[in-house]
């Protein structure tokens, strides 16, 4: 009589396992998957809020390429999106047209992350930095 009982186990013990199957699957994320095929398709956006007077000219610096995102109007704020297939650190560097520079230190950026850039008033006495949201 102990046979019944173990073929009533089998069919619970399927149930159960494809149910946790199918609840961690629509969670985890394809290994094989093309890159950039994430939940931001291969980019990042990057929001550079100035707060200098003057415009400036921003650049993105990834393995040594040097990318130029665009400018930005003083006292104002743009948003850019770059290409991002990996994990990658990236750089800033900030122009002021016809003023200082400053660098921003690296920041560790996957896919589908949100950056931002702040280029301060005074540039020397307070330093430009960035950061996720």
């Amino acid at each position: 009589m102990t046979a019944p009982s173990s073929l009533l186990r089998i069919p619970a013990v399927l149930v159960l396992t494809v149910g946790l199957t199918t609840c961690v699957g629509s969670t985890a994320r394809n290994p094989f998957a093309a890159p950039g095929t994430g939940r931001g398709g291969g980019t990042i956006h990057v929001r550079v809020e100035n707060q200098n007077f003057g415009d400036a000219t921003v650049h993105a610096i990834r393995g040594g390429e040097r990318i130029r995102l665009g400018q930005v109007t003083g006292k104002s704020e743009q948003n850019f999106t770059l290409r991002w297939t990996f994990s990658l650190p990236l750089e800033f560097e900030v122009d002021i047209i016809g003023g200082p520079r400053c660098g921003v230190r690296a920041l560790d950026v996957d896919p589908g992350d949100r950056v931002f850039v702040r280029i301060p008033i005074q540039i020397g006495a307070t330093p430009c930095y960035s950061g996720k949201t």
